[in-house]
């Protein structure tokens, strides 16, 4: 009996060190009861800027270069409806 002890040890030392037991399962009884299913979605934070500065952001990163003049006039005159 000691023998086959010593033996179960050795091997579960040669075992991988990032082995992981599994979890416990969880009884049928224990597991919560949902009536419906259940989404999770994910929450995004809230966008508090207003409609021409979000138009100015996009323009600008669509640019993606220092802005010139041009670019600035040009900018305005698209945003400037919304």
């Amino acid at each position: 009996m000691t023998l086959i002890a010593s033996l179960q040890t050795q091997n579960m030392s040669k075992a991988n060190s990032s082995f992981q037991h599994a979890a416990p399962a969880v009884p049928e009884s224990k597991k919560p009861v949902f009536p419906y299913p259940m989404y999770v979605l994910p929450v995004q934070q809230r966008d508090d800027r207003t409609p021409k500065q979000r138009c100015w952001d996009n323009e600008t990163a669509r640019i993606g270069e220092t802005l010139s003049d041009l670019d600035r006039r040009a900018i305005d005159l698209k945003c400037s409806q919304r």
